[in-house]
């Protein structure tokens, strides 16, 4: 009885409900008919009754009448009634079976376009947010709408942090941290929710859509906040086995090329051994011609020729026996020394191996854990500043950290690297340079001059050459000049004669001592104890440039400038 009692009571406010729908719409119907035909209130009235007739789920009907309201407005040049009939085709097309996805995302971004250019902040705000959800809820359809539901929040947050709408603040925040961690950004989704957090308590519930959406961006802060404290642990120990490989590494390092001088004195001992023996067998070969010579000579005293005969004899046998006894030694030392150089590569192979795997997986950790230290100074900024202290130290750390393993992969990925040579414009390979260091150039005001020829075409690893002019820009924007009255300035120029491509990166920085000019080139060579280098990036330019069969050259003058020249067969 009391299930029947209260499916009477829903059946009654269902009914009241629809009542009140219908008479409301009644209501508009009388209105539009009295109202004048080339007026902006009746075009309002239209809409509204459009958007009544979408809230009854009677789609067709608020279709003809937004077509209406839209047809009217662009009649009497009304274009906030033709923004608004734009936004509630958009929400027909959205719901209509026959799934015009593409039509309601036209509707929606022509509505957009003229409350931006009306300046409405209000109706922009509600495009975007709408905008954002249609994307965000047919995420199935391609694999970049997230992406662009991610675009559209971040542009709805923007526009509510100027207008200063608390409610629009919080919502969108939560939006975009659960749009980050869909796309498995945990550091960006972490910064938003707990900003939508903090926030919190300064929302009214009655101003937002959803009012779950906080408890829902609590819950996932508190996993990840649990899951990063086991990591920072667990990053924390790599960073000190990352320190204990790079001892080894040096030490190792240090092992072969103290094996490569033994190798090349002994190499050079049996060499002089060899040259000895030879010596010695000249001498023998002219004694033997000379004994010839005295036997056909003394051919009248037999005794005489016999018995220089029996020493010649015997003095051939010591012969062969001392060349059997070297040809031995030269066998047994020549078997050694290729025993000794096959070991020598397998260490080599086994190190760059080591170099490689090592510098590959610790970047994604440390890149972790420079995340989490970023997130650590949001929490703690206000209560330690001590603890703020260390946690920039350790941004630092893995920062440096962070560029050593790059080159260190770079340096094991070009030494195993097979050249694939292809045809290559140098314009678009200096402005797809130009877009990977856009960020440190835009953060060091490097100024970049190009002369580039026409059709200056090269054939060459697009990779490696890339690795190339990506490390001397990367050393432009390091070492730039102090000077308050000089901008920093690269000045990039690419030519081509009939053998070569030159080019030529002449900067304004800090230079370089012509003492060091034989060893810039240098695995971790640093000629300053100012520099925040690892000392690798030239090392990996002209380990690359060697691949490609290249040649770079340096000109510099300590404070005034650095040029580096290179040359590529083409």
């Amino acid at each position: 009885m009391r299930w029947l009692a209260f499916l009477l009571i829903l059946s009654w406010f269902s009914l009241s409900s629809a009542a009140a729908q219908c008479y409301k719409i009644d209501s508009l119907l009388r209105v539009v008919r009295v109202l004048p035909k080339m007026d902006s209130s009746k075009v309002d009235a239209l809409n509204q009754l459009a958007e009544e007739y979408l809230l009854s789920q009677r789609e067709q009907n608020a279709a003809y009448f937004s077509k209406q309201a839209l047809t009217l407005a662009e009649k009497i040049d009304y274009t906030s009634g033709q923004a608004y009939a734009h936004y509630i085709l958009g929400k027909v097309y959205y719901l209509d079976d026959l799934k015009r996805d593409q039509e309601s995302i036209q509707s929606y971004q022509t509505a957009l376009e003229i409350y931006q250019s009306e300046g409405n902040t209000e109706k922009m705000a509600l495009l975007l947010k709408t905008m954002g959800q249609y994307h965000y809820d047919l995420f199935y359809i391609r694999d970049d709408y997230y992406s662009i539901a991610l675009d559209y929040y971040l542009k709805y947050l923007k526009l509510a942090e100027k207008t200063g709408r608390i409610a629009q603040i919080a919502e969108a925040s939560v939006m975009v941290g659960t749009i980050y961690d869909r796309l498995g950004e945990e550091v960006k989704s972490n910064a938003y929710f707990l900003k939508a957090v903090q926030m919190r308590e300064q929302v009214n519930e009655k101003e937002i859509d959803d009012p779950h959406l906080f408890s829902k961006a609590k819950q996932i802060y508190d996993l990840q906040i649990a899951n990063q404290k086991f990591f920072n642990y667990a990053l924390i120990g790599g960073l000190i086995f990352a320190a204990l490989l790079m001892l080894l590494l040096i030490g190792n390092n240090y092992q072969k090329k103290r094996a490569n001088r033994l190798l090349k004195q002994q190499n050079e001992e049996i060499e002089a051994q060899k040259q000895q023996i030879l010596s010695q067998k000249d001498t023998l070969e002219i004694q033997k011609q000379e004994i010839e010579e005295q036997n056909n000579q003394i051919t009248g005293q037999y005794e005489q020729l016999t018995e220089t005969k029996q020493k010649l004899e015997l003095t051939n046998q010591e012969l062969n026996k001392a060349n059997t006894s070297l040809e031995e030694k030269v066998a047994e030392r020549t078997l050694d020394l290729r025993y000794a150089n096959e070991a020598l590569t397998q260490v080599n192979e086994e190190l760059d191996l080591l170099v490689y795997r090592a510098s590959h997986d610790f970047k994604g950790p440390v890149a972790t854990l420079t995340g989490l230290t970023q997130l650590a100074l949001i929490e703690c900024a206000e209560e330690s500043p001590k603890a703020v202290d260390f946690f920039q130290r350790i941004e630092t750390t893995a920062t440096k950290m962070d560029r050593m393993l790059e080159k260190l992969h770079q340096i094991s990925y070009i030494m195993g690297k097979t050249v694939d040579e292809q045809m290559l414009n140098m314009e678009v390979i200096f402005n797809e340079v130009q877009d990977t260091l856009s960020e440190k150039i835009e953060r060091s005001n490097l100024h970049i001059v190009k002369e580039i020829e026409p059709a200056c075409y090269i054939y060459a690893d697009p990779e490696l050459l890339l690795f190339v002019l990506e490390n001397l820009v990367e050393n432009a924007t390091t070492f730039r000049s102090e000077s308050e009255d000089a901008q920093p300035t690269l000045h990039i120029q690419a030519r081509s004669d009939d053998t070569h491509i030159i080019i030529d990166l002449k900067d304004n920085g800090a230079g370089i001592a012509p003492s060091y000019f034989s060893k810039i080139f240098d695995m971790f060579f640093r000629g300053s104890e100012a520099s925040e280098g690892n000392g690798l990036g030239l090392y990996v330019v002209k380990r690359a440039l060697d691949k490609m069969k290249g040649r770079v050259s340096v000109e510099s003058q300590e404070g005034e400038f650095t040029a580096f020249n290179i040359k590529i067969p083409k």
